[in-house]
């Protein structure tokens, strides 16, 4: 059945009184053409002449296209129309909702803004969240201190759930993640999942699972931790992956650090595959990295970061 606008005039009318009522008189010339199609599409029945009821199906048939119509005649300016509710939009606003409200589409799982609607949405103060979550595993038993004093022992969580899983809207009040007992000496961060579950953690150990694509989200972790607890990140081992890394080490000021396994050969026979994107640059990368990942670039192959989570000897390579 071809597309009908619904969405005002006498079309909308008649198609709220046929869900409104259970007869309705339709006698207008120029709604004969709508009822011929309705009628042969079994969406309306005739009751006695000129006398209509809806189907099941042109009931719901109907209530789709009026919301359609409603939708459709909805305020270009999503400002004003909030306005007219009296709604105040939280911030930070979760930034699909704010998408969503946009009508904006989503690129590569993520809202798309144009530049200049960012400049304007800044200029009006609305600050947005992705609302991502971290996730935590120990070694040891951890604390959480929070800004205003709050402190939240961890170590309940991690004997009962194995994780602590923190909002990304908390993390700017997190001040510190203390030790209760040896101190923290390294954190390992990853973005694999499979990773975060299976990985052995080496003693005084923090392991950190963070969304790839929210890499912000690692700079107040670090900054929870003590300067010397020592960072390193597991991924993918491909061009892809080191780069992830990098942006990491960008962001928080650190040195470029992999954690690998200390034996990558059987991972190699059996499990490197070709690259699908870009290619290695041997340049780019340390002379220790380069040449504990030499099999992987000369080769023109990279191994996945979750297979990587059985091994067992594990170091950090920079």
């Amino acid at each position: 059945m071809a597309a009908i606008d619904f969405s005002s005039g006498m079309l909308k009318e008649v198609a709220q009184q046929l869900l409104a009522e259970e007869s309705v008189l339709i006698r207008s010339r120029n709604l004969q053409p709508l009822v011929s199609l309705m009628l042969e599409n079994s969406l309306l029945h005739q009751l006695r002449p000129h006398h209509y009821g809806l189907t099941d199906a042109g009931r719901r048939y109907l209530t789709r296209a009026l919301a359609l119509g409603d939708l459709q005649q909805a305020p270009l300016d999503p400002e004003s129309w909030l306005q007219q509710l009296g709604i105040r939009l939280p911030s930070p606003v979760n930034l699909r909702l704010l998408a969503a409200l946009y009508r904006r589409p989503l690129q590569g799982g993520q809202p798309a803004f144009s530049p200049s609607e960012q400049i304007h949405l800044a200029e009006r103060g609305v600050e947005t969240c992705p609302d991502h979550l971290v996730r935590l595993r120990a070694s040891l038993p951890i604390s959480l201190f929070f800004q205003g004093g709050r402190l939240i022992d961890g170590a309940p969580l991690l004997d009962t759930l194995g994780e602590i899983v923190l909002p990304e809207r908390s993390l700017p009040t997190l001040g510190k993640i203390i030790s209760q007992g040896d101190p923290i000496e390294r954190l390992i961060t990853t973005d694999r999942t499979g990773v975060f579950t299976t990985l052995p953690l080496p003693p005084a150990s923090l392991l950190v699972w963070l969304p790839a694509a929210a890499p912000g989200l690692l700079s107040p972790l670090c900054s929870a931790l003590p300067g010397a607890v020592q960072w390193s990140h597991l991924t993918d081992l491909e061009p892809a992956g080191v780069e992830r890394i990098r942006t990491l080490a960008e962001r928080t000021g650190r040195p470029l650090s992999c954690w690998l396994p200390d034996d990558l050969s059987a991972h190699l026979r059996h499990y490197a595959r070709p690259l699908e994107g870009a290619s290695w640059e041997p340049s780019r990368l340390s002379p220790t990295l380069r040449t504990r990942l030499a099999p992987l670039i000369e080769q023109g192959m990279g191994l996945p970061g979750e297979l990587l989570a059985l091994a067992s000897g594990w170091s950090a390579i920079s």
